[in-house]
């Protein structure tokens, strides 16, 4: 088991604020995002596979994650991680749950995405709560040669999302639902009423067909990225008999 080996690594504030801690050796590289943190002590499946948190990095406060191991992917968020990396105090290696197909372990490096352990997780939390969000890096390199010039993503919503438009169900009342970074659980709740859905990307002009309600979706990244969201929304305004909803 190669993906269980660990090797000396560091977790590199903006700020210059260095913690030591210990990631994969497979792990080769330097990986860049927010530090955003999670204080669940469950659910560590649906928060990585969240799009909302798309290239950020995820400090889990509880401090020992990955005990029951990774079920399919029924009941993921999307179909696969979008964090950069991982912070964690102590990763299971082995797991126990009668649904889990693979580790907590095993499953990051199928996903190829790193974590980093041993840190001192209630500082960084800290820091965070107190000053707010800031770019990190996980790496192997000294603080003096980490460079964090051009380490945002352009447009997250237009790398991550799938273009591939979507219908959902077969009756009269028809829903457009715009996907700006949707949630899988979300989108089943919303098929349990008795409406059509068709789920179509953030920059889809659906103005010329028909339709009974709008809903727009969560999304991730800078909402900024969106603009074509906001001026076909505003469009649909001035059309008679519709129902816009927020998610």
């Amino acid at each position: 088991m190669n993906f269980l080996k660990l090797v000396p690594k560091q977790l590199v504030l903006q700020n210059d604020m260095t913690y030591q801690g210990h990631a994969p050796k497979w792990f080769k590289e330097t990986v860049f995002g927010d530090i955003v943190f999670t204080i669940g002590m469950t659910g560590y499946v649906k928060s990585l596979t969240d799009l909302s948190y798309a290239g950020q990095i995820l400090n889990f406060t509880f401090p020992l994650i990955g005990n029951y191991g990774v079920a399919d992917s029924c009941v993921w968020e999307s179909l696969k991680i979008h964090f950069k990396g991982v912070i964690i105090h102590h990763l299971c290696p082995f797991y126990s749950h009668y649904q889990a197909k693979t580790s907590l372990t095993q499953w990051l490096h199928m996903q190829k995405v790193p974590f980093l352990s041993a840190i001192d997780i209630c500082a960084l939390t800290k820091r965070i709560r107190i000053k707010g969000s800031v770019l990190g890096a996980i790496t192997q390199e000294g603080k003096k040669t980490v460079s964090f010039a051009n380490s945002y993503a352009t447009s997250l919503v237009k790398e991550v999302l799938c273009p591939i438009l979507k219908k959902y169900g077969k009756r009269r009342k028809t829903m457009i639902l715009v996907d700006c970074g949707i949630k899988q659980s979300f989108l089943r709740r919303r098929l349990n009423f008795p409406i059509q859905i068709k789920r179509v990307l953030f920059d889809y002009d659906y103005l010329d067909q028909e339709y009974d309600r709008v809903l727009l979706s969560n999304g991730l990244g800078d909402p900024l990225d969106c603009r074509q969201t906001v001026d076909i929304l505003k469009k649909s305004f001035n059309k008679k008999n519709r129902f816009l909803a927020f998610a």
